[in-house]
């Protein structure tokens, strides 16, 4: 396996460039070699592979089953562990996201805890059993006393905000390959309560009430 290239891919820069960035230089100390970048150029790049290599997923998808056929043509080694893993406790929202067919493509699967992996255990065929692997969120390591002067560093960058502003953070959490058209249709319909004119106003009541000059932020999710 040691000498084999692994393909990192990263989707959401501020989330997971420093733990994948640690995450590759233990895997370089162990003499891999290591490709991490953009998840969709990391695919096509993967594809072109002609020796056996790693490849990480953040979140294995059934709408991917023809990718993954394609990577166990290439003899890949495939490993999976969620990005937001530890935030599915219940029993149907960690079996959506472990469907079988794409569990048998992935050679270990790594789980943030042992609910995930006694969820799974219970639900599917023992035949899986031993691609369900503990390892918790790489993530979590870079929260260790040494990294403390690593951290310091980052909070004396100069960040410079707007002195007056507000903050607009929007969430398009029901946009994702899980959910049909026609579900998305309900969702929506069931949602218009919370967008009332009256609550989209309160911003603009906000700045008309004020004197001050406000600068708007839109964070995009």
């Amino acid at each position: 396996m040691k000498g084999l290239v692994c393909y990192i891919p990263i989707e959401v820069l501020s989330r997971e460039l420093d733990y994948k960035i640690y995450l590759a230089l233990k895997l370089l100390e162990e003499d891999y070699k290591i490709i991490i970048g953009r998840k969709s150029i990391l695919h096509l790049h993967a594809l072109k592979q002609r020796s056996p290599f790693i490849i990480f997923s953040k979140g294995m998808s059934i709408g991917q089953i023809q990718f993954y056929k394609k990577l166990k043509l290439k003899n890949a080694v495939m490993l999976d562990i969620k990005e937001e893993g530890g935030f599915f406790v219940e029993d149907s929202e960690i079996l959506d996201g472990h469907d079988n067919e794409a569990v048998s493509f992935f050679d270990y699967v790594f789980l943030w805890g042992d609910v995930q992996k006694k969820i799974l255990e219970k639900h599917k065929p023992k035949v899986f059993w031993e691609k369900f692997v503990v390892t918790g969120y790489p993530s979590f390591d870079l929260l260790e006393n040494k990294f403390i002067k690593y951290y310091k560093k980052l909070s004396k960058r100069k960040i410079v905000f707007p002195k007056d502003f507000i903050l607009i953070n929007t969430n398009f959490g029901y946009s994702n390959c899980h959910t049909s058209f026609s579900q998305l249709q309900k969702l929506n319909e069931s949602d218009k309560s919370l967008y009332t004119k009256k609550k989209l106003n309160r911003v603009k009541g906000v700045k008309k009430k004020s004197r001050k000059e406000f600068s708007l932020l839109y964070r995009f999710n």
